[in-house]
């Protein structure tokens, strides 16, 4: 029995207790609210676990595996007394037991109780340790365990990957050497800023002024501070509660302007992946402006005034509506339609090839625009921005012609190549099924999991086609199914989605996918 368990038969345990800054700040706003000139602490004792006295000798196994049951037997009793307070702790401490007495499943379904009471009681490392301590027979039965999938395969997995992605970025150190466009692609993807190869070549031209073969590392320092900056900046957005019931789950504020003078009145203009709105300075808060499928033109204008200053504003014209939104964005006005035209484009091509990748690489290059118009760059900012605007140039391409009934059976068009890759073909498709309720958790979603032959793995959410997080390398063999061209779907045989041609092999979900 380790010293971490023993500690448990010393004193009583208060079930009203909490831990970390969280607890010192609930404590401090307890003192602060009174009652009848009490504090709220004065007025309800916390309830307190009486623990079964301690064996008297540690060393006999019955004894304190009889002092283990009967505290377990404790801690049940209080969970299901009516009106049981204090139940992620019980579940909990419960859960430590069971660890205890080498009942490692029990733990961790106490442990999956606390996702939907109180995640702050999650004990992280230790269910990591004991997963990856179990016996090949003990996983299996957990694996066979279906409320526990989804702690394994969703909550740990992913925490850890996140961890672990964070981590890397936190202990990226900036070059003190000048960068050529290898090395540069290789320190923009430790910095966590871009993985796709393509763009970051843009971005090298651009910080290069496409004259010089090196981008220096003052440049590359200044571009970094920035972009952290940005994300930061991004991250503290808060919206009220007016505000986001006006938005989708999935929306993300991503650009935020300064406060201007509109045709709507006075507030600040915000973008997200789906809309452009005002936030205003006056109830209600909030007006949607136009979703970018919706927008006709974005055009610089000057607005009538009765001063001779010449303020520069923006003029959109927004499809049913009578009179365009203008608003006075002064020095900002050519950044703003700059991101905007390349939202448009990003929607535009979206709709045009039913690949919603588009939008998600939109919103990646806005806030490549972003930073880099901030940059003290030779030339001037907003110009060498435009060349980051990557959908808005081409826009006027010609679409790759599809048979017209395969564009009527397309529902959405997933795109596997990234830039980084040649030739490509999908050799498995995995589909995992999952609910498409709008109400329920993403991780919820189902997915689809496509091995290519260069030796990646990609991961669609097939509720909404995005990629849930970057390609995994296995290496360069290829994974394939025992009945590669029988590989069945809830859709149908997956053989028929895989099409294409040249350098970009594309996986077609047909309708009864989606």
């Amino acid at each position: 029995m380790s010293g971490e368990h023993s500690t448990l038969g010393r004193h009583n345990l208060s079930l009203g207790e909490e831990t970390g800054s969280e607890a010192i700040a609930q404590r401090g706003q307890r003192r602060t609210t009174k009652f009848s000139g009490r504090s709220a602490r004065d007025k309800a004792a916390p309830r307190t676990l009486a623990l079964p006295s301690f064996p008297a000798d540690p060393l006999d196994y019955a004894s304190v595996a009889s002092y283990y049951t009967k505290l377990i037997e404790g801690i049940s009793a209080e969970i299901e007394r009516p009106g049981a307070e204090a139940l992620a702790e019980c579940f909990y401490l419960r859960g430590i037991v069971f660890l205890a007495q080498g009942r490692s499943l029990q733990a961790l379904l106490d442990f999956q109780k606390l996702e939907k009471i109180n995640m702050n009681f999650f004990p992280w490392e230790l269910v990591k340790q004991t997963l990856e301590a179990m016996a090949p027979e003990q996983m299996r039965e957990v694996q066979q365990t279906e409320v526990l999938k989804h702690l394994i395969y969703e909550m740990v997995e992913k925490h850890w990957d996140q961890a672990r992605q964070e981590e890397s970025v936190r202990n990226y150190e900036l070059p003190k050497a000048p960068l050529n466009k290898q090395e540069f692609n290789v320190q923009i993807q430790a910095a966590g800023i871009i993985n796709n190869s393509k763009t970051t070549d843009r971005l090298f031209d651009v910080l290069t002024g496409g004259q010089q073969k090196l981008v220096d590392p003052q440049t590359f320092t200044e571009f970094y501070t920035r972009w952290t900056e940005m994300k930061h900046d991004t991250d503290s957005i808060t919206l009220s509660d007016e505000v986001t019931k006006n938005l989708h789950e999935t929306e993300r504020v991503s650009k935020v302007s300064n406060p201007v003078k509109t045709s709507c009145g006075l507030g600040r203009l915000a973008l997200t992946q789906k809309r452009l709105f005002l936030l205003t300075e006056g109830h209600p808060y909030y007006k949607e402006i136009a979703r970018f499928q919706n927008i006709e033109e974005v055009e610089s204008c000057l607005p009538v005034s009765v001063f001779p200053l010449k303020i520069l504003a923006l003029r959109i014209k927004v499809q049913d509506k009578k009179e365009p939104f203008v608003a006075n964005l002064k020095s900002e006005r050519d950044l703003w339609k700059l991101v905007i035209r390349e939202m448009m484009a990003g929607k535009f091509l979206a709709d045009r090839h039913k690949d919603p990748q588009y939008v998600q690489q939109a919103l990646s290059n806005v806030q490549l625009i972003n930073v880099v118009a901030k940059c003290n760059l030779q030339q001037r900012p907003i110009s060498m921005a435009f060349k980051l605007a990557s959908l808005t140039h081409s826009v006027g391409e010609e679409p790759p012609t599809v048979p017209r009934m395969t564009s009527e059976a397309l529902k959405h068009t997933l795109h596997f190549a990234d830039g980084s890759s040649g030739l490509c073909s999908v050799d498995v498709l995995l589909y995992v099924p999952g609910t498409l309720d709008p109400g329920e958790s993403p991780d919820a979603h189902p997915r689809l999991w496509c091995a290519l032959s260069d030796g990646r793995v990609v991961m669609y959410n097939a509720a909404t086609w995005i990629v849930d997080q970057s390609p995994v390398q296995v290496g360069c063999s290829r994974l394939v199914s025992e009945q590669q061209h029988r590989l069945h779907t809830p859709w149908g045989p997956a053989v028929r989605g895989v099409t294409g041609g040249g350098g970009d092999r594309r996986c077609r979900s047909w309708p009864g996918a989606a």
